[in-house]
């Protein structure tokens, strides 16, 4: 049985952030994205797809590769969404046990970021998602309505 409150206390662990009111991207600094992965399959998740993201270290930041997005809620910066095109091989069918689905994500990443069509991998940030029932909504997003209320 999936557990909304295990999903959120793993997202905070790793300082990841939902790209907007569900689970549909979660978006992780580098220097967490192995152990959120495994802890993610571990708890039961599924992992559906890897999608991108550049990093813009401060709010200045122009960015290189993406189009937009939302503010850090960890670091000084923001997030601007990276749209590959449909002939770059961006999307995996994830598949097998934790072990297998663990090294299926961490494989495309580094095939991303070796790439020799992306010269950014530093800024280069994925996030993931996952499979939740559609009426959950993430923490974050609850907080915040509760604000504009």
């Amino acid at each position: 049985m999936l557990n909304k409150e295990k999903l959120d206390d793993i997202i905070l662990k790793y300082k990841a952030q939902p790209s907007g009111s569900g689970y549909t991207e979660i978006i992780v600094k580098n220097e967490f994205v192995e152990d959120f992965i495994m802890e993610i399959l571990t708890a039961g998740f599924s992992i559906t797809n890897v999608c991108w993201w550049e990093y813009c270290k401060t709010l200045d930041t122009k960015n290189k590769l993406g189009y937009g997005g939302p503010k850090s809620i960890y670091c000084d910066g923001w997030f601007s969404e990276i749209c590959f095109t449909d002939d770059f091989p961006y999307k995996i069918n994830i598949t097998g046990n934790n072990m297998e689905k663990y090294k299926m994500v961490m494989d495309h990443i580094k095939y991303i970021k070796t790439n020799e069509i992306i010269r950014y991998d530093e800024i280069l940030t994925p996030s993931f998602c996952i499979d939740v029932p559609d009426e959950w909504e993430n923490t974050y997003y609850i907080e915040y309505k509760k604000k504009k209320i």
